[in-house]
């Protein structure tokens, strides 16, 4: 009965996989997030390690998110030139806008260049919990 479970739980996990995808392993960069806070304002940061020669450049990260349950301060954030074997930390402010509600959503963080996207990550944001400060 347990490995059944443990089964179901695999399978589950590796078709709702949330993990970073790549699209060429000449353009390498892996994309790791956490979320910090317990809301209504969350702290996403995003570290992005690039793992390819040459350096790439021109890119540019972009948020695409719920904007009737979320505000968030830089949606477009360009970048500096990625460095091989260096790691680069981006910090962006996350405002749920009705924490009353108790729901949250996915917020899609996409690498892009002039002509594609090179990776992509989803994040499932906490719930939020409600402002004490009002």
């Amino acid at each position: 009965m347990l490995r059944l479970s443990v089964n179901k739980a695999f399978k589950n996990l590796t078709q709702t996989s949330l993990n970073p995808i790549s699209t060429k392993n000449s353009e390498g960069v892996e994309i790791s997030v956490e979320i910090h806070g317990f809301g209504p304002i969350f702290r996403m940061t995003i570290n992005l390690h690039a793992t390819s020669w040459p350096p790439l450049q021109h890119l540019y990260l972009i948020l695409h998110y719920n904007q009737e349950l979320y505000e968030i301060e830089d949606s477009l954030v360009p970048l500096p030139a990625l460095l091989p074997e260096m790691t680069y930390v981006f910090h962006i402010m996350v405002r749920c806008l009705e924490p009353d509600k108790g729901i949250s959503d996915n917020v899609g963080i996409n690498l892009v260049n002039q002509y594609k996207i090179i990776a992509t990550a989803l994040v499932n944001m906490p719930i939020s919990e409600m402002n004490l400060l009002d």
